[in-house]
């Protein structure tokens, strides 16, 4: 049974992340107006608060591309599926804090994707 609220799509999106005082570069698997899967360097723990900033590519009718900012909470984690001397994680991060404006902005970058496939 699918839970999530938002429907996503597939792609891959150069992120910062910064957990604490430190700061990751993470790329997304997926995205949603709900939130994310990083492929992430670090295991972050579970419920861990991060600041997310990303960059929506140009959609359609010529818009230019978006910066996001957002906060969001690690709600799972996996060890990557890729060879095992390729220390990453795949992180599910629920955006808990993101303007409405931002949100709208995703919603409509991601239903863009799902109608070109």
């Amino acid at each position: 049974m699918e839970r999530r609220k938002y429907p996503r799509v597939a792609e891959a999106l150069l992120c910062q992340v910064k957990a604490g005082r430190g700061v990751l570069t993470a790329e997304t698997r997926n995205l949603s107006c709900g939130g994310a899967l990083f492929r992430i360097s670090k295991s972050l723990p579970l419920l861990t608060r991060l600041n997310v900033s990303f960059v929506l590519p140009r959609a359609g009718n010529g818009r230019s591309p978006v910066a996001i900012r957002c906060a969001g909470v690690v709600v799972r984690k996996d060890r990557s599926a890729r060879a095992a001397s390729c220390r990453s994680y795949l992180t599910a991060v629920f955006f808990s804090r993101i303007k409405p404006t931002d949100r709208r902005r995703i919603a409509q970058f991601v239903l863009e994707r799902m109608l070109s496939s």
